[in-house]
């Protein structure tokens, strides 16, 4: 005897071309960019990026966030 499992299908999800097209992008170009590095504890980085996918925020945006409320301008 075979037992049978049948698996639900998820049903409306975007391509990934939709999915890309459908994130907005943030450009701020009012002055020049600097780059930062950061070496993070391979457990940190995994988590942070996990949090980051499940809030659908990019680690970019958090980091700048975090960055502007510590050390607002003015």
């Amino acid at each position: 005897m075979s037992k049978k499992i049948s698996f639900g299908t998820r049903q409306n999800l975007p391509t990934p071309d939709q999915w890309v097209e459908s994130k907005q992008v943030v450009v701020v170009e009012a002055e020049p960019t600097k780059r930062l590095t950061l070496d993070l504890p391979k457990s940190l980085h995994g988590r942070f990026k996990a949090a980051c996918a499940l809030s659908g925020e990019s680690m970019l945006e958090v980091i700048l966030k975090h960055l502007e409320e510590k050390y607002p301008s003015g």
